[in-house]
């Protein structure tokens, strides 16, 4: 007596045989062969996936967070600094361009008989220039016609306490024609 051929595929699916004369019982009872008949399916096993995130990947996650913390923290100081900088030149040169209008419009004669009195620095400048000194220059330039050169030059304190390189503006003034004020 001859048992009907039979489809038998490994349990993982990927080697069918054609076994003859195998009894049922000896097929279905080992667990390595599942019985393929007709139009159902092999059964394979799917292997299980775990939701989650494993030690090794919050571990690598935490290593690529610190190395942008320690590329990124210093970028930003370096910005700060220089917008800090940026910012104490720009009230410099405007509080320098202030007094240097402000002299220019006094007249040659005023100039011309002595130092004049300048204006000490605004608080909201004196807040961003630490120690900041101011200088005022007067030189003749020229005699006929008279001609004065004015200089003003204001430098400050950085955070090392070191001096700035200083904001300088100069401008001249000359005689009125005729020797009239």
């Amino acid at each position: 007596m001859s048992l009907p051929c039979r489809t038998i595929l490994h349990a993982s699916g990927l080697f069918p045989r054609r076994l003859a004369r195998v009894p049922r019982r000896t097929i279905a009872a080992h667990p390595l062969f599942v019985l393929h008949r007709g139009r159902s399916a092999p059964r394979t096993i799917a292997p299980r996936h775990k939701a989650g995130f494993t030690i090794v990947e919050l571990v690598l996650a935490l290593g690529l967070l610190m190395v942008f913390c320690a590329v990124f923290v210093p970028v930003l100081a370096a910005i700060t600094r220089e917008r800090r900088a940026a910012a104490q030149e720009q009230a410099a040169l405007q509080h320098v361009a202030n007094v240097l209008e402000d002299l220019t419009q006094r007249g040659y004669h005023e100039l011309a008989s002595g130092p004049p009195d300048v204006a000490d620095l605004p608080a909201p400048v004196r807040s961003l220039l630490t120690e900041a000194e101011q200088a005022l220059a007067i030189d003749t330039v020229a005699d006929n016609p008279p001609v004065l050169r004015l200089t003003v030059s204001l430098r400050w304190r950085q955070p090392g306490n070191m001096w700035t390189r200083p904001v300088t503006l100069s401008a001249w003034v000359s005689a009125p024609a005729g020797g009239q004020p």
